[in-house]
């Protein structure tokens, strides 16, 4: 019996010892599907692509920023360039317009200028002309009307028509007769031999002579007047019929503006022109 005992003793102790420290029996989980595998693998796969493309629409989006900043700056400048380029414009466009007004406004003056200038004269005196040709300064001062210039080679002493005509008469009066004569005279007698040339001028108002109806335009008008003043030279022998020529030239040769009724004036005239 005491064998029986200490048997039994021994026993339970090799089965206490075994038991501590043998691991309990588990059971193996059973084993995955290939098909849940591909799909794990493709769904890690999807989303390493998904956080590769934010991480790039996350840059782009800093550059578009950037762009759109630049294109704003851009805008402004031009913005800018524009403003500047406009004010410059109207500035241009302002000066063009005050130019002409001023050179409108001083073409009469800058005309008139010139006529005194070529009439300024010293009685006795001569002037040479571009081509060195050595010309007389005459003196009219005492022949009412009449103003002498330099024109070129030229040299040319003007009468107003009025003063030697009625309005619009191609008959010279008696006064008109004497002046017309007493330049020609004077022009003779300081220019030798030359050659000269009576021209009429008009203007547009002036067309139709109230003593010949035939004579209804400006250049058979200022024909009609010069070869009236032709006449009357030759007929006082103040200068030879053959040194003489006469030209209508109508309304072609304005000195001044015909805008004032002053203007007007001094376009209708008689020229007594010396030929180089």
């Amino acid at each position: 019996m005491k064998y029986n005992t200490t048997l039994l003793l021994a026993v339970l102790m090799i089965v206490t010892t075994v038991g501590c420290q043998s691991v309990p029996w588990k059971k193996n989980p059973p084993a995955e599907p290939p098909e849940m595998a591909a799909m794990r693998n493709q769904i890690q796969q999807y989303q390493a692509r998904t956080n590769a493309l934010e991480a790039s629409n996350s840059q782009i989006n800093i550059q578009l920023a950037q762009k759109q900043q630049d294109l704003l700056k851009a805008k402004d400048e031009i913005r800018r360039e524009n403003e500047i380029k406009m004010a410059l414009t109207q500035e241009n466009n302002l000066l063009k317009r005050e130019r002409g007004e001023l050179i409108a406004k001083n073409s009469d003056q800058a005309k008139r200028l010139d006529i005194v200038a070529g009439a300024l004269k010293v009685n006795g005196t001569t002037a040479i002309v571009p081509n060195n040709t050595v010309i007389p300064v005459v003196d009219f001062n005492d022949v009412h009307g009449a103003y002498a210039r330099r024109d070129g080679q030229y040299y040319r002493v003007s009468v107003p028509v009025d003063d030697l005509f009625e309005s619009d008469q191609v008959t010279l009066t008696e006064d008109g007769k004497q002046k017309v004569v007493s330049i020609a005279q004077r022009l003779a007698s300081n220019f030798g031999q030359r050659q000269f040339r009576i021209e009429g001028h008009t203007t547009p108002i002036q067309e139709v002579s109230a003593s010949d109806p035939a004579i209804n335009t400006p250049q058979k008008l200022t024909i009609a007047q010069a070869t009236a003043v032709f006449d009357a030279i030759v007929a006082a022998n103040a200068i030879p019929e053959e040194s003489l020529s006469v030209t209508g030239c109508g309304t072609s040769q304005p000195m001044v503006s015909m805008s004032t009724a002053q203007g007007q004036a001094m376009n209708k005239r008689i020229e007594f022109v010396v030929l180089p």
